[in-house]
């Protein structure tokens, strides 16, 4: 028994896709993610390598948080610290 194809059928709605920046920052996460395991997992002493890798971890997205406030209040001018006085200010687009 054939089936009739119907002219006006739903299309299945897609979300937009990822660009390719994005997916590669996706994949290299994953991938890393996966390094990091396999170095616990094989490791003498699995949780001492553990708790370095998670530190370097931390370490790397601390610096990473750091640079992104740092240009952002490069770029907006939206805060400074003085020995007397906290200001803000309004950045110009």
């Amino acid at each position: 028994m054939a089936v009739k194809r119907q002219k006006n059928a739903p299309s299945a709605k897609r979300s937009p896709a990822k660009n390719s920046k994005a997916r590669n920052f996706d994949a290299a996460l994953a991938a890393f993610a996966l390094l990091a395991m396999e170095r616990v997992r094989n490791a003498k002493d699995p949780f001492a390598t553990g708790v370095k890798v998670a530190e370097q971890i931390r370490k790397i997205a601390e610096q990473v948080e750091y640079e992104v406030r740092a240009e952002s209040m490069a770029l907006t001018e939206a805060g400074y610290l003085s020995s007397d006085a906290v200001g803000v200010g309004v950045g110009v687009f």
